[in-house]
């Protein structure tokens, strides 16, 4: 993957305050918990390139988790320090997999409603199109047995009540819940179900990841913030991009 935008570049460095890139989302976009190689390169040709994992992937940008966020910064310090000195006007590229010079720059806008057909390697390729082709039954079968790369793809599906039973998989990870917790296309139904479950609805990042998602609906979510820690309540309280009904919640609780 490559970034390139100087403005935007500069910013990267607040955002690796909190421990994490934002990038405008390919297409397709990068798996939940995928571990790539992120290219950061500025438009005078000096770049550095991280590890790093997809730890968050909303409509418009997808967050980058550096293995070591201080080695990250301090890789970071001369790009960024040489591009504030002298400020390009270079255009945002995020390319998912191998670079293609005829692709154009990818601009932050939402996501298209019809989810695209995943880049995928050919064993999951092969899985993805045997899911296209299985019965309903036969689906709600796999997300209770299938594994992680199953899960995920049928996650997506477009019948939501397989949601379901993903959630009555035994081997699926609170890394996963917190996902769909945050998933803008989960089945309200499944929102409930983890935010009633007694281990999931106690965890912090499955918390904030309910709270946060406008498809779970607002009597649950508001009951969810006697749950949520105050730093990220205060946030909530202060934040435009939650849902209102949350944010009025959240302001009283604060001022109370």
């Amino acid at each position: 993957m490559i970034f390139q935008h100087e403005p935007e570049l500069l910013a990267q460095e607040r955002h690796l305050g909190h421990g994490a890139f934002f990038v405008p989302v390919p297409d397709p976009p990068p798996e939940p918990l995928e571990e790539l190689l992120l290219r950061v390169e500025s438009s005078n040709e000096q770049f550095v390139e991280l590890p790093v994992r997809v730890v968050q992937i909303s409509a418009t940008h997808i967050a980058l988790a550096p293995a070591d966020a201080k080695a990250a910064r301090a890789s970071l310090a001369p790009l960024i320090e040489a591009v504030r000195s002298n400020p390009g006007d270079g255009a945002t590229w995020v390319f998912w997999g191998a670079t293609d010079s005829s692709a154009q720059p990818v601009a932050p806008e939402p996501a298209p409603s019809e989810p695209s057909e995943p880049s995928l390697p050919p064993e999951d390729k092969l899985l993805y199109d045997q899911i296209r082709e299985m019965s309903s039954n036969e689906k709600m079968q796999l997300a209770l047995k299938g594994d992680r790369n199953a899960r995920l793809l049928l996650l997506k599906d477009v019948n939501k009540s397989v949601q379901t039973f993903l959630l009555q998989n035994p081997r699926i990870t609170i890394d996963e819940i917190r996902y769909i917790a945050g998933y803008r296309q989960a089945n309200p139904d499944v929102l409930v179900a983890i935010a009633a479950h007694r281990d999931w609805g106690q965890n912090q990042g499955v918390l904030a990841a309910l709270v946060r998602n406008p498809k779970t609906p607002a009597p649950t979510a508001v009951k969810l913030l006697d749950k949520i820690a105050p730093a990220e309540l205060r946030r909530l309280a202060k934040s435009g991009e939650v849902p209102r009904a949350v944010q009025t919640a959240a302001r009283k609780k604060v001022t109370d």
